[in-house]
């Protein structure tokens, strides 16, 4: 489930992917996102089957930043991965670090420098 909870831009044109590498790309799911407003929620599907270790978010394009408040993966009804997992990103912009994606406080949030993908 991915919630934009920043008030200043939209989630527009996030992947999700799932995979057994970190840093990787892995299999996509759910294909290319159209853009989330603040306070708007989006579930995202991925239906290959599988054991997977690493949930990968990326925010295609150039000069753009992703910020993400609070990160919860199911596995059918049951929240697989949530608050304390372990987390990396590929930048951090003032301190903004990845864990606070996973600290189960929705008003904390991660964020990358300005960069491209």
């Amino acid at each position: 489930v991915v919630v934009n909870t920043n008030q200043a831009q939209w989630l527009q044109g996030f992947k999700v992917f799932v995979g057994n590498s970190p840093g990787h790309r892995g299999t996509p799911c759910g294909g290319q996102q159209k853009g989330l407003r603040q306070g708007v929620s989006r579930t995202v599907t991925c239906l290959n089957r599988g054991k997977w270790q690493y949930v990968n978010i990326r925010l295609p394009g150039s000069s753009r930043t992703l910020s993400l408040c609070e990160v919860q993966v199911y596995s059918g009804k049951s929240m697989a991965y949530g608050k304390g997992g372990s987390t990396s990103q590929s930048s951090t912009y003032k301190g903004y670090k990845s864990s606070l994606a996973v600290d189960g406080k929705p008003q904390t949030c991660s964020q990358t420098n300005r960069q491209g993908n």
